[in-house]
């Protein structure tokens, strides 16, 4: 174990007991704690050109609003941000047995591509019969039962994408029957940008939409059901190359189409309902790079499961 101190310094870390375990301390420097999301640096802060980022945990070292909103009953609203952590601040909550999310904030800082519902009834839910809603212990907004989100119900606000290197983080519970598709982000059309669960008597796959085009991952032989928790990254190669679905780490799957590079990738909305198809997932972060971080995907899929725990 290496004992590298530097008395220039007083000890830094990025969370108060967070188990430093090589001892490098800087004396010259009153702590500081510079991330969220108990104790690891700042997911934004290491991998630059996020377009947008939702999470219940703070994604930015220097982003200073709020998480989400809530509210009980559809006319009073609670804005919920984080604590000392960076963690969401649920002890801020409103004490009512039920809450619902009527906005969550795109940390990335453009409000135009902030997720909102202003139909009470289809509101994602973020507390149910006193508690939390959680996935391994982390809070997690339920999208069940066709329950929607939207960037202000205005397809200009949308995400485009003309770019085709792009990133996609999605930590999500999908949690749906046999039988059953799950649509949970799209574009302002069903080819411009869609992720489609598929947990079906063929197997489980996802068909990726994005540009105009369908990229297929699957159908069957994943090692981890795609409804649990799970940590998904899909990095997504330039013309002429190719777009990657890795899962919980797992080395990827590589979908036969490769990128035309004629289309536009969108991003407009959270949980899809289409036709008897709805969305039941429980989702807890979202990030859209216009990146290409495919050689980074281990180091992403560790950082962001040191704090989730989804997978050992």
């Amino acid at each position: 174990m290496a004992n590298n101190i530097n008395w220039g310094k007083i000890y830094e870390s990025t969370a108060w007991g967070s188990g430093v375990t090589n001892n490098n301390i800087n004396w010259g420097k009153i702590y500081v704690d510079d991330a969220g999301g108990g104790g690891a640096a700042a997911l934004l802060d290491t991998y630059s050109g996020a377009l947008v980022g939702y999470s219940l945990r703070k994604l930015k070292s220097d982003y200073e609003g709020s998480a989400i909103q809530v509210t009980p009953d559809g006319s009073n609203f609670t804005d919920i941000g984080f604590d000392s952590n960076g963690d969401l601040d649920t002890a801020s909550l409103p004490s009512d047995s039920d809450l619902y999310v009527s906005k969550w904030y795109n940390q990335q800082g453009t409000a135009t591509h902030d997720m909102t519902n202003t139909t009470f009834s289809t509101m994602p839910i973020i507390k149910s019969g006193g508690s939390v809603v959680t996935v391994n212990g982390k809070p997690s907004v339920d999208f069940a039962t066709g329950r929607t989100m939207n960037m202000g119900n205005n397809t200009a606000n949308k995400v485009a994408v003309p770019n085709k290197t792009l990133t996609q983080l999605l930590v999500t519970n999908i949690g749906d029957a046999v039988n059953a598709r799950e649509y949970m982000m799209v574009g302002t059309s069903s080819s411009a940008g869609q992720w489609q669960f598929w947990n079906a008597s063929f197997g489980q796959a996802l068909d990726l939409k994005s540009g105009g085009q369908t990229f297929s991952f699957g159908y069957g032989g994943f090692n981890v059901d795609l409804m649990n928790p799970n940590i998904f990254i899909v990095s997504h190669g330039d013309t002429g190359g190719n777009v990657k679905f890795y899962q919980n780490a797992e080395n990827p799957k590589t979908s036969s189409t490769t990128v035309n590079g004629t289309g536009t990738h969108e991003l407009w909305y959270f949980g899809l309902t289409v036709g008897s198809h709805t969305s039941n997932a429980k989702t807890s972060e979202y990030v859209l790079w216009d990146a290409d971080y495919d050689s980074d995907v281990s180091d992403i899929n560790t950082a962001v499961n040191d704090f989730y725990g989804t997978y050992t």
